[in-house]
């Protein structure tokens, strides 16, 4: 197995139409939140370089990662995957979001609101909405964009 292809989803002997984005170990929630520790790879997803372009997805910034938990259910279950995109940190209303919370990485859709909150939500209504004051809350950041995921059934 070729790991710098693994990892870095770049071929050191030739070009390829597929790029192979790094899962790493960690589970966001879609609950109360939870943490693996150290962000280890753990193989990766194939996906393919067009669809990539075509969507404005930078290689690079790319991270598979699987979700935990059922507070974004029925959109994402327990144990689906989804593609984060690292470089994309600025939440805009109704997108998803991996966000990191104290020690807690969780999955949910953010919103920036004008006095400097940020709107976290759930799919499932089950779980409430909070407003985080960004101010004056340290440790949170968001770690990326939700652009894809699969569903297991």
């Amino acid at each position: 197995m070729d790991t710098h292809y693994v990892v870095t989803g770049e071929r050191i002997n030739g070009d390829s139409s597929y790029v192979v984005v790094p899962q790493i170990d960690v589970a966001a929630s879609a609950g109360p939140g939870a943490i693996n520790g150290d962000e280890e790879c753990n193989g990766g997803l194939s996906f393919s370089r067009q669809w990539l372009h075509k969507r404005g997805l930078q290689p690079n910034n790319l991270k598979v990662i699987r979700v935990s938990g059922e507070s974004m259910r029925p959109v994402m279950n327990d144990g689906d995957k989804v593609l984060v995109d690292i470089g994309d940190t600025l939440p805009k209303s109704g997108r998803a979001y991996v966000l990191l919370q104290g020690d807690e990485l969780l999955v949910k859709y953010c919103q920036l609101l004008p006095d400097g909150l940020l709107r976290v939500s759930s799919a499932n209504p089950n779980y409430p909405t909070y407003d985080i004051d960004l101010a004056k809350t340290p440790g949170v950041s968001i770690v990326g964009r939700v652009r894809a995921s699969t569903h297991e059934w």
